[in-house]
């Protein structure tokens, strides 16, 4: 038994050394086989990027230049050459990506030039929005200033006014009232029943007190003012177009109804043009007077002891045909200009259509003197108004007054003029404010009388609409706006234009 144990184990381990030795002959065999495979194979790449450099267009094959001599070469300078073209290949690269780098700058570069173009083209976008929103802000803040502060001489625009500030006061009428047994009971402030030459609201927004105490105190006329007024009026029409003459109309002229609503025209026929003064001034000069005085018809006239003053200018404007004779102490008596209104032919004088009325005509209109102006070429009815008048007079050639027909290209300018000057959106202007324009035309200073367009006094005195009559209603007109010309006025007086006269002059 051992025997055999023995001799197998004699038999096994030469056998299991055999094999043990055969396997390590394999695995060394195996691994130099891969060890000359991949020297080789690198070898093999090696040679292949070296021709993928190396290669020309000229040389189809890739097997001339330099490579055609790298297999003879030693394997030392087979090393050295493959150390050389990688350097090469690193300067290509390097010089590829140096390229690369200087495009990518270069569209760096664009690209920060157009964001800049889009950049400063929205700046400018943004502030030119910026400026317009600003500059509407700033016009509606100059809008809010202007209604609410005087406007103040602007020498750039060539606009003359400083509105005085006005404060908003409720305004109120004592009512006396009468109790059943006939004795006077407490008074009553309310509104008074009669009419109002602008609204209520307007008048409201007047503090009576104090204008009146404002009007009283000492006033200094400003030439500079004056004599920029004038020019400015100048830029709209000239002077010698206020009175319709000879020379500056003509027989068959047709000539547009300026106050209609519709398109209504008129053609001058003969014996309209015969009413036209040769030239006028008459004596071909331009008149400038020192003094003048422009008589208005506001009820505040009335016991105020001006006549005497307003007549010792040298030349008195009167308005709407006053009558003079009692109310001399008042009004006073003088007239150089008197202005009439067509409706008033047809209220005092029946439109002369009766020997009586034309005869009465006559003899009130003895009471003024020189010159009558009327706006005759106004509306169709007042034109009709108008020739019944120049027939009257034609009845008297010797009547000491001359019948003067306003032009109305002048009238239109100077509506122009104070609409867009002063602001004014009214329909039409009021005579009396068209009458300032004509006086600061040819007076170097003009004090207004009986401007006062509020149905009561600083006292609360109830005032008429007319100082030389009684009316029970004075409609509310449509076309004027009487708040807007008086703060004009006030306006005027405080850049020594023109002087607001007050209440009384004793």
């Amino acid at each position: 038994m051992k025997l055999i144990k023995y001799q197998h184990k004699l038999r096994l381990v030469p056998y299991a050394k055999m094999r043990r030795f055969r396997r390590t002959k394999c695995l060394s065999a195996i691994i130099l086989v891969i060890f000359i495979v991949a020297i080789y194979k690198g070898n093999h790449r090696l040679i292949r990027r070296k021709s993928s450099i190396t290669h020309t267009p000229h040389s189809p094959g890739g097997q001339t230049g330099r490579l055609a001599d790298f297999n003879s070469l030693p394997k030392t300078e087979q090393i050295a050459e493959i150390r050389n073209l990688q350097q090469e290949k690193i300067v290509a690269e390097h010089k590829i990506l140096q390229n690369n780098y200087e495009k990518e700058n270069i569209e760096i570069v664009a690209e920060t030039k157009i964001l800049q173009n889009n950049s400063d083209k929205e700046s400018i976008k943004n502030v030119a929005a910026e400026t317009k929103i600003l500059q509407k802000s700033s016009e509606t803040e100059l809008k809010k200033v202007a209604e609410e502060q005087p406007k103040k001489i602007v020498k750039a625009s060539r606009v003359l006014v400083r509105r005085v500030k006005v404060f908003k006061r409720h305004r109120f009428v004592k009512v006396v009232v009468v109790s059943k047994n006939g004795n006077e009971t407490a008074s009553k402030p309310e509104y008074s029943k009669r009419g109002f030459i602008m609204s209520r609201k307007e008048e409201k927004s007047f503090q009576i007190h104090n204008i009146a105490e404002y009007l009283l105190k000492p006033w200094q006329r400003n030439d500079t003012n004056i004599q920029e007024m004038r020019s400015n009026m100048n830029e709209y029409v000239d002077f010698s177009l206020a009175v319709a003459t000879k020379e500056n109309m003509e027989i068959g002229q047709r000539v547009k109804m300026y106050f209609e609503s519709k398109d209504i025209s008129i053609d001058i026929d003969e014996e309209t043009y015969n009413t036209f003064p040769k030239q006028w001034p008459r004596d071909n000069n331009h008149p400038q007077y020192r003094t003048c005085s422009l008589v208005g018809s506001s009820g505040i006239l009335l016991d105020s002891q001006c006549g005497k003053q307003i007549d010792s200018a040298d030349y008195v404007i009167r308005m709407n045909t006053p009558p003079i004779n009692n109310y001399t102490s008042d009004a006073g008596f003088k007239s150089n200009m008197t202005t009439m209104n067509p409706s008033v032919v047809g209220k005092r004088y029946n439109n002369l259509t009766l020997e009586a009325d034309i005869v009465t005509f006559l003899r009130d209109m003895r009471q003024y003197n020189q010159d009558l102006l009327v706006p005759g070429l106004s509306m169709k009815a007042g034109y009709d108004l108008t020739m019944n008048v120049v027939r009257a007079f034609k009845r008297e050639p010797n009547h000491p007054l001359h019948l003067l027909l306003v032009h109305p290209k002048h009238f239109l300018a100077m509506s122009h003029f104070w609409k867009d000057k002063f602001d004014i959106d009214a329909k039409r202007i009021s005579s009396g404010l068209y009458m300032t324009s004509f006086a600061l035309s040819i007076c170097d200073e003009v004090t207004a009388y009986g401007f006062w367009p509020f149905h009561t006094d600083h006292r609360n005195r109830t005032l008429e609409y007319h100082y030389y009559e009684k009316s029970d209603s004075v409609p509310l007109p449509k076309v004027h706006h009487f708040a807007q010309e008086y703060r004009i006025l006030l306006g005027l007086h405080e850049t020594g234009v023109l002087r607001l006269h007050p209440n009384t002059c004793s």
